[in-house]
Order: C-alpha cells, then structure tokens, then sequence
C-alpha cells in the first residue's frame, strides 16, 4: 500500500548524506526486496533498502534519481508550506472528517477534573450514518485541565479512534459487498507509515487518518486493500484487477501520495504514544 508521509521511528542520517546536496534517509525494512525511494512533506527522502543490503551503495542510487527527486521536492513545495505555518502546539477548532462528509464543532471547557475528555453532542448515530448516508457532524466538548494542549490532543486522538471505527468499518464492508470481495477480518489504527494493509488471510487494517481524505481517495484506499484479497502483491495481475474496478486509480494514486498533509497535527501522535 502506498504510504503516507509519516516522520520515520527507525530512519537515520544515511552514510555519505553529508557529502551529497540530496539530504535523505536511511531505513531497513525486512520486507523489502529492492531499494525503494520515498518523498513526503515531513519525512523529505527516505530510502527503503533490504535487510543487510550494503549501505555504501545507497549515494550512487540517490545521485541517478536527482531528476525524479527533484520533480518530487517540487510537487510537495505546497504541502511543505502549509505545514510550516501549522503552529505546532495548536488545537482545532473544527474537525472535519471529509471522507464521510462530518464536521464537528470543538469546544473547550475548563473544569475541575485533572484529565481530559471529549463527548459529543448532537453527532449522527452510527445507526443514522448507515441509513442516511453522509452525516452533518456535531459538537465535540472537550473537558477537564483544557489548559494541557498535549492532554487535550491525546483526548482528541481516542475520540478520533472510536469514531473512525464506528464509520471506516461499514464503510469497508459497503465497499466489500459492492465488489463482491469478502475479507476475513478488519481493524482500525493509528499507523505511522500505512493507509492500510491486507494479510494473506485476508485480514485488513484501515489507518484512522483515511477520515481526513476525500471521499474518492478513502475509497480508493479500501478497494486497493480489498482488491489484495485477490492477489496480496504488486503484480500485473493485481494493478488489472485494481483498474477494472477503478478506472481512475492511476489519478487517485497520485493524489494520495500527497495525502498526507491532509491529517492535522493534532491528530498525529507523538512517537511511543497512540
């Protein structure tokens, strides 16, 4: 699955960085087969290399991909921007949940209480979501010690957990039925570096931050991991299956390489944290 631009737990400063213009990263994954590049807004380049594959080669692979290195700094200039003006303590006053078309309201009230949690008030049901369709939102009151806006973000992030499962799941499973690919299983998650994931037993994990996305890019998320119920790759076979189902996938594709600017701060939780 295609990842959005999450900061990187385990990425280091690549051997030979320093001496080249092109600043980047370095991560092993044990499920690599090739050297992979990456560009997002907040990560900058990551290399993806195969465990024990020699570092010391990763420069020259960089240098032979200045030119598409450079169209990617340039189609991610925007999003860059809109991050740097987020101030990085900041708390919302709206959430807006585009993939279901909700909005909520978010107020903030002090009261007595050393924790902080969120209710809300007037929301849809899931019940009413389900029937109706796209739901108006509410207001979510946020109460307790207001004043921590570190506390007031993690209270923000479990009400988002619930929620996105109260609507990412009958969302997969109306996607599931329209397409006629069952799945085993399904979980919501906070993932730092995937929009969801498939297993070969057909077991699916959405990524919470999909509610920020527009409705046709969160689709196109739900039936790319469904689609690996048919084929868990990568291959020709699975891209055909994809693009019958979705004849604008390729578009959409690149849309969601930039999603990630789309999730607020907030809603991102510190490293070690949910």
């Amino acid at each position: 699955m295609t990842k959005p631009p999450r900061p990187c737990p385990d990425a280091a400063p690549a051997p030979g960085a320093a001496d080249s213009p092109l600043a980047y990263t370095v991560r092993e994954s044990p499920r690599a087969r090739r050297v992979t590049l990456r560009m997002s807004a907040e990560r900058g380049l990551e290399v993806v290399v195969p465990r024990g594959f020699r570092r010391a080669r990763v420069p020259a692979i960089v240098r032979e991909k200045a030119a598409w290195i450079a169209r990617m700094e340039a189609r991610m200039a925007p999003e860059r921007a809109r991050l740097a003006a987020e101030p990085p303590h900041s708390l919302p006053e709206h959430v807006d949940l585009r993939a279901v078309g909700e909005t909520w309201l978010v107020e903030y009230r002090e009261t007595a209480s050393s924790r902080v949690t969120v209710r809300e008030h007037g929301g849809p049901s899931q019940l009413e979501w389900a029937c109706d369709g796209l739901a108006a939102g509410g207001l979510l009151r946020v109460s307790g010690a207001v004043g921590d806006p570190g506390a007031c973000r993690a209270a923000l992030r479990r009400w988002l957990a619930r929620r996105a499962v109260v609507l990412l799941v009958p969302l997969l499973e109306s996607v599931a039925r329209e397409e006629g690919l069952p799945f085993s299983s399904v979980s919501v998650r906070g993932q730092r570096t995937r929009w969801g994931s498939c297993s070969r037993r057909g077991a699916i994990n959405l990524n919470r931050h999909l509610l920020f996305l527009s409705p046709e890019v969160a689709h196109y998320v739900l039936l790319h991991e469904l689609c690996h119920t048919v084929k868990l790759d990568h291959s020709r076979r699975f891209w055909d299956e994809v693009l019958r189902r979705q004849p604008d996938a390729a578009r959409i594709r690149r849309e969601l390489r930039a999603a990630g600017g789309e999730v607020p701060g907030w809603a991102r939780a510190p490293r070690g944290t949910a």
